[in-house]
């Protein structure tokens, strides 16, 4: 196999595993519309700095709760899902450490089946689709780019 052929191979099978996750990640933030809640506290609330390549540093909101259900203790750092895979400037991490200040008191929704999987603004958001749509570009570039290599040949 040529070396070439490998390197669009990886490309293409990363992006589908990426996309996966994404699906998963997409389902998730579908089901949990209806998933129940409970009261919790928010015990972590911090913006968090990622050092970045040559345009400076990229932000994430690191926020961290608990909750209680049937007097077990859970804990969990999920706002909304896709955000667990997203940096941006300082003011979006500001807005959720603003909107979730360590000690309040806030709604945890939670999975019925998995209790310690749990968000705070449950449903689709634009974010739930990050990681399906980047490991699509990766398949897709994988794609293209074998097709012409083929073509090419």
């Amino acid at each position: 196999m040529p070396i070439i052929s490998l390197f669009f191979t990886v490309f293409i099978l990363a992006g589908g595993i990426v996309a996966g996750f994404g699906v998963r990640n997409i389902v998730h933030a579908y089901d949990s519309r209806s998933w129940p809640h409970t009261n919790g506290t928010v015990i972590y609330s911090e913006v968090e700095r990622r050092a970045g390549s040559k345009r400076g540093s990229s932000y994430s909101p690191g926020i961290k709760y608990s909750y209680f259900i049937k007097g077990q203790q859970y804990e969990g750092d999920m706002v909304a899902f896709g955000m667990k895979s997203v940096s941006a400037g300082r003011g979006f991490a500001e807005r959720f450490v603003k909107k979730y200040p360590r000690g309040k008191d806030i709604k945890v929704f939670y999975d019925p089946s998995v209790m310690s999987t749990s968000v705070l603004e449950p449903g689709l958001s634009k974010r739930s689709f990050i990681l399906f749509a980047f490991g699509m570009s990766f398949m897709i570039f994988g794609i293209c780019f074998a097709t012409v290599a083929w073509l090419f040949k």
